[in-house]
Parts: structure tokens; sequence; C-alpha cells
């Protein structure tokens, strides 16, 4: 049984990066025992194969990508079951500078859908909920409304 819970295991971690509860919680819904997963969950971390501090990294670099600010961060990392230390450095990690160059990518994403032929979108509204709901703070959002002036190299920010 411990060879076939091994084996499990290591399948489940050529797939992605996983969580200590993650991978705990997948072999629990395959049939294993609580207990015989708590070992494998042990022995894997003693091997090196289970980071939880590499899985919360890896999932705020993968959304700064994508244009998400913190708040939004800090409930994905919750949701993939890290430790609270590993989620607490990670986002601690995260630099004002690359919350602004998420929140940037996050702007330009929306100011570049095609609206018929406009270049913003009709209404100011729509434009702070989505950046509101990407996870940035209001602070961050109301400045980047509130710029009439933009520089050349940056994208427009002024939603009216």
């Amino acid at each position: 049984m411990a060879d076939a819970l091994h084996e499990a295991a290591l399948r489940l971690l050529t797939g992605r990066a996983l969580s200590e509860r993650e991978l705990a919680e997948r072999l629990e819904r395959r049939g294993f025992a609580a207990s015989a997963v708590a070992l494998e969950v042990a022995r894997l971390r003693q091997a090196g194969l289970l980071d939880d501090l590499a899985v919360a990294r890896s999932t705020c670099a993968k959304l700064l990508r994508r244009g998400y600010g913190r708040r939004r961060l800090a409930a994905a990392v919750a949701r993939r079951g890290v430790t609270s230390s590993a989620a607490r450095q990670a986002l601690a990690e995260v630099s004002g500078e690359d919350e602004q160059e998420a929140f940037e990518r996050a702007l330009k994403r929306v100011l570049d859908r095609p609206r018929g032929g406009q270049t913003l979108p009709p209404e100011r509204a729509k434009v702070i909920r989505y950046l509101l709901a990407r996870g940035f703070p209001a602070w961050l959002v109301a400045r980047a409304g509130g710029s009439d002036e933009p520089s050349d190299d940056s994208p427009s920010t002024s939603f009216d």
C-alpha cells in the first residue's frame, strides 16, 4: 500500500508543483488513509519534492505576469493551501514595482479591448471594476484614473 501511495504522489507531482495540502487532499480523494498520506507528505517534504514557499512564489509570479494585484495574489495563494508562513513570505517578496508593472499590464489590457472603434470603454465604472477585481488597491486605481496627461511611453490612464 505504501508503494502505491508513493507512486500516486509522484504521479501527481509530475503534472505540476502542488502544495502539501493540495497533494494530501488529492491522495485522500483517491482513497488513501489520512495517516498514511500525512507520512507520505512528510517524506516528500524531507526529500525536497514538496515546497510550499516555491508554490506560493510561482503562483505570485504567474499572476503578476497576467496583470493581477496583491489582493488577488493573496487569495490565489490561500486557495493553493500553502502554509501561512510561506504565503506571507512570498507576498512580502512582491515589490511595489512588481505590482505597478502588473497594474500597467492590466490597464493596457482593458484599454486595448476593441469597443466598436473606441479605445476607451464608454463607462469609467467598468474600467474601475475591472482593475479592482484584478486585485489592485483602490488608491492605485484612483491615481491612474485621475491622470489627465499620460506620458508618451506609458499607456493612457485617463478613464474619462
